[in-house]
């Protein structure tokens, strides 16, 4: 995540405090800080019961508003829990924690500061502090919460993109160190011999550093070192390899294309000033910068319905009928203008205007129109035609049940409950989020830039598909390499240096060795039977350090080849989610504090995951095929 996002993050949290400190100012008479006159005032520390009778008052002014979330009032009812648990108030911490959740249902911090009011009033209590942290944890994964949700795109996509990139890193490590010294070997033998050793090791270590000499990222340099040594892979490294550059080329640019996605959208203004228009709270500034918008975009129909609605709550009927107006002289087919609309002239007791506007919305969609039967339902049973309502009622019923029943629990006589009004779609917004970062492609690009690294140069992704097509696409292998390495000593040879090395690629020394011990000096056989030890136990070292150090890279150098690939890959995933709350703050840190339960909990989970792949390591060393073979020839 880049430093503007949290900066961004920042100054919204920052923003919402300012915001909720004025609201708890005064009483306005007029609404000066924000569209809706709310005169809602903050409680003043006191006992469990006045608090609930207080709150459940500013909850039924919060619903007569036609406020769905009101953020602000809510962040401090949570600060205030806080500051109640300090003082051993358990009790109030609770009431004040359970009308957050009521005055703010779909934002996650206040099931949080909930479990913690909980947690400290009953520690026994486990089954409702888990079902608040569980609730805390639903609502971050909604979609309703674009900063939450963004957030929550942003950090996986991030991790998975991370393991993919250092799995692909430590790959590339592992075969650099299995089969080095095999190329060099080769380029030994290409090259005059009268050209001293030290020369030709410079010659093959510029070629490796080629992409680094050309100021390019280590992801190049990896890529370039698996394209070099492919040829002495072993058939399930070579599935291994192929596979990760499919990944590199295919998963990460997309996963990139998602963090970048989900960068925009929790960035861009007009799409949260939409979602606090429609969905939570907007004051006296938010409205005077959607209207500002309009200047520029006259034709928006998302801000004309989200302006309309705004006034129409706060009983500016006019402006609240011109917005709805000038959409439908745009688009005469939009059945929800069409149904607030409606609503306007429902709240000014204009019925046959509201019921002509309803039937118009039903024409226009007949199977979205709950809301046009529902208000139709109201105007009857307020004129005394109880058929008529009964029949509307349930065709509203039929068409969308959850949300009739959700409106029939806090239906009252004030115009903003007792009528449904239709907001713009929580899809609607992330169509328009997602459409706004199609027209900015900088926002992949950076983070592509960041997660590669390295001088930049267009086209990249083509020249990595390029050199894993050049490595899959090289001939057999025997053509284009010669060396090889005795599967007893470790020695490296080919038919050039060693024409009687057999098939079972073993050295003329170890063959004869097994064929004729009994026939060798006593010398000659201890020298080549140290020398097999010494190789299997500096190979069994070097994998079980790799096995400590990258859990799973000791399983790839050991032959265990997708079992080290997909050890590696969780082994990263866990790490960097470990590392994620440390490094970047959430959306509600500067209210919650950091994010160290979640720390805490990955890093366990990792500690955990290291000693079993660490205990697996060293039980296929003890099980393993060359200390069986060892033993045979020492005996």
């Amino acid at each position: 995540m880049s430093s503007s996002h949290v900066l961004t993050m920042i100054s919204k949290s920052f923003a919402r405090l300012a915001l909720a400190a004025f609201i708890a100012g005064v009483f306005c008479p007029e609404p000066q800080a924000g569209i809706y006159d709310t005169g809602i005032v903050l409680p003043q520390p006191a006992q469990a019961k006045e608090l609930e009778i207080f709150l459940a008052a500013v909850n039924q002014k919060k619903m007569d508003c036609g406020i769905r979330n009101f953020e602000p009032y809510s962040l401090m009812l949570v600060k205030q829990a806080q500051e109640a648990v300090k003082r051993h108030e358990y009790d109030a911490a609770k009431v004040l924690s359970n009308y957050a959740c009521l005055l703010s249902p779909d934002i996650p911090p206040v099931y949080s500061a909930q479990a913690a009011a909980q947690w400290h009033a009953n520690k026994l209590d486990v089954p409702a502090v888990a079902q608040s942290l569980f609730a805390a944890y639903v609502k971050t994964l909604s979609p309703m919460n674009i900063e939450d949700f963004s957030m929550v795109v942003f950090e996986n996509a991030a991790v998975l993109a991370g393991s993919i990139l250092l799995a692909f890193c430590t790959i590339a490590l592992v075969l650099l160190l299995a089969y080095f010294s095999l190329l060099y070997h080769d380029v030994r033998h290409s090259i005059p011999a009268a050209l001293p050793d030290f020369s030709v090791w410079a010659m093959v270590i510029t070629l490796f550093v080629l992409p680094l000499v050309c100021r390019l990222s280590i992801i190049w340099f990896c890529a370039w070192s698996l394209v070099l040594l492919y040829a002495y892979a072993t058939r399930y490294e070579r599935f291994v390899i192929r596979g990760s550059f499919a990944l590199l080329i295919l998963a990460v640019p997309l996963l990139a294309a998602a963090m970048g996605f989900a960068k925009c959208v929790s960035q861009d203004e007009i799409i949260n000033l939409l979602w606090k228009a429609n969905y939570g709270y907007c004051d006296l500034r938010d409205t005077q910068r959607l209207e500002k918008y309009l200047d520029r975009f006259p034709l928006d129909e998302d801000v004309l319905l989200s302006l309309g609605l705004l006034f129409k709550k706060e009983g500016g009927f006019s402006s609240s009928q011109k917005y709805y107006e000038r959409i439908l002289d745009k688009n005469p087919r939009n059945y929800k203008a069409a149904i607030n609309l409606g609503n306007v002239h429902f709240a000014q007791n204009n019925w046959q205007a509201a019921i002509a506007c309803y039937n118009q919305a039903v024409e226009m969609a007949p199977s979205k129109t709950a809301a046009a039967h529902f208000n139709l339902s109201r105007i009857y049973q307020s004129k005394f035609m109880f058929n008529e309502s009964e029949e509307a009622l349930n065709k509203a019923k039929n068409i969308d049940l959850s949300r009739v029943s959700s409106y029939l629990k806090d239906i009252s006589d004030n115009f903003n409950r007792l009528i449904i009004d239709e907001t713009v779609d929580i899809s609607q917004i992330w169509v328009r989020g997602f459409n706004l970062f199609m027209a900015t492609p900088a926002y992949t690009r950076d983070v592509w830039r960041s997660a590669v690294g390295g001088r930049y140069f267009p086209y990249d992704l083509f020249v990595l598909l390029a050199l894993a097509l050049f490595a899959v696409n090289i001939p057999d292998k025997d053509q284009v390499r010669i060396a090889v390495r005795c599967k007893l000593c470790g020695m490296v040879l080919c038919r050039r240096c060693q024409r009687s090395a057999s098939d079972d690629l073993v050295c003329a020394h170890c063959q004869t060795l097994l064929q004729k011990q009994s026939s060798l000096g006593y010398g000659v056989r201890e020298d080549k039977k140290n020398r097999i030890k010494s190789y299997i136990t500096r190979k069994r070292i070097t994998a079980v350090a790799l096995g400590y150090v990258f859990p799973g890279a000791g399983h790839f150098y050991a032959g265990q080849t997708f079992i080290g690939t997909a050890g590696m890959l969780v082994f990263f995933m866990l790490v960097l989610k470990t590392i994620m709350p440390l490094v970047f703050e959430g959306p509600w840190s500067f209210l919650l504090g950091p994010r160290s339960i979640a720390c805490a909990a990955y890093g366990a989970m990792l500690l955990l995951y290291w000693c079993l792949m660490a205990v697996h390591m060293r039980k296929i060393q003890d099980k393993s095929s060359e200390e069986n073979l060892l033993l045979r020839i020492v005996s």
